[in-house]
């Protein structure tokens, strides 16, 4: 392709991704999940790979424009063979990254272990999952293999800090109960991110109901002697500020807190014995949102922080949205081993 033809294409290419925004929309509103899922699931690819294309394209321009500063001599000055050597190995590039950032989309989240003491705590194990987004194109294979993971941790029990869901299809509906097939007794606590609000609060309600799972909307429970888990909404339903100021009265002692936002955190600094269990960045999960996502959340992208007297933990989560790609971002289970302490601390497992 040559001149117009060659920018026609561009355009077209990047529109076509942009189809997965109405295709989205319409799937949101379809039950069975039939009617978008395959346009959403290619679109969704496309985007994906534009994404990792601009990306490239950026960082090239970049050294480009270093490189003129230097020497003087520019992109006009290359033969057009070249040009278009450039090119292809920007494109094909490109096309590796995406091959591989599905390949990794697609993996057994790898498990991060997270040693909390605690003053006079029992020991427990508690598995931390967040933004598995299951839906009419999530990664069916995948999320079995990540219950088959958490199962051989074998939790006294199961945190999901929001977006457990991405839609209202059947297939959402079935890969959730799947939760229950792989433990049937287990204590589940989830509180919702914005896809909940997305999805549907009420039926996501009686979803929970229905397995039995405890959803924490600016609530709390024991989890264990001396442990509580509160659990608050996305700030689609209400603010950080007045969610915590809702439930600060009945957050005694060392808390585990479910907040879908790591943003959060923020409202909470000055509590210790404190922590707060976010996802909803994926870890930027793919280029170039992995340099950016933290500007958007607080400062926070994934990983342990300490936020005044609180600590953070941000999970890179096990799902993904939109493109069904990973890079520089794996799928992560996280796995917080209490134990008895002279005081509250979250450090990494060495």
């Amino acid at each position: 392709l040559t001149g117009a033809a060659r920018i026609l294409f561009g355009v077209l290419l990047f529109m076509a991704g942009f189809l997965y925004v109405p295709a989205r929309m319409m799937l949101a509103a379809s039950p069975d999940g039939r009617i978008a899922s395959l346009s959403t699931a290619v679109g969704a690819l496309v985007i994906g790979y534009i994404a990792i294309l601009w990306t490239l394209i950026f960082v090239f321009d970049v050294g480009a424009a270093a490189t003129w500063v230097v020497t003087r001599k520019g992109l006009g000055e290359m033969s057009p063979g070249t040009c278009q050597g450039i090119a292809l190995t920007l494109w094909g590039l490109a096309a590796v990254l995406g091959v591989a950032g599905f390949l990794i989309a697609n993996s057994t989240p790898s498990v991060t272990r997270l040693h909390l003491s605690i003053p006079n705590a029992e020991g427990r194990r508690f598995a931390v999952i967040s933004d598995a987004h299951l839906g009419a194109i999530s990664l069916q294979g995948q999320w079995r293999r990540t219950l088959q993971a958490l199962s051989e941790l074998k939790p006294d029990a199961l945190l999901i800090p929001g977006d457990l869901i991405d839609d209202r299809s059947d297939r959402a509906w079935s890969q959730v109960t799947l939760i229950r097939d792989f433990f049937p007794s287990l204590p589940v606590y989830v509180t919702t991110g914005n896809h909940e609000f997305y999805s549907g609060p009420r039926e996501f309600r009686e979803l929970c109901e229905k397995l039995q799972f405890n959803l924490l909307r600016q609530d709390s429970t024991a989890l264990s002697p001396g442990l509580t888990v509160a659990g608050i909404d996305d700030l689609h339903f209400l603010t950080a500020s007045r969610a915590i100021e809702s439930i600060r009265p009945r957050m005694e002692g060392a808390v585990l807190l479910l907040s879908h936002r790591p943003a959060s955190a923020h409202e909470v600094s000055d509590r210790p014995q404190t922590l707060v269990l976010s996802g909803h960045t994926h870890g930027g999960q793919t280029l170039p949102l992995v340099f950016l996502v933290a500007l958007g959340n607080g400062g926070f992208r994934s990983g342990l922080y300490k936020v005044g007297d609180a600590s953070l933990y941000v999970t890179r989560g096990t799902g993904v949205w939109g493109p069904q790609m990973r890079v520089l971002a794996s799928p992560e289970i996280l796995l917080i081993e209490v134990r008895p302490g002279e005081r509250f601390e979250a450090a990494y497992q060495r």
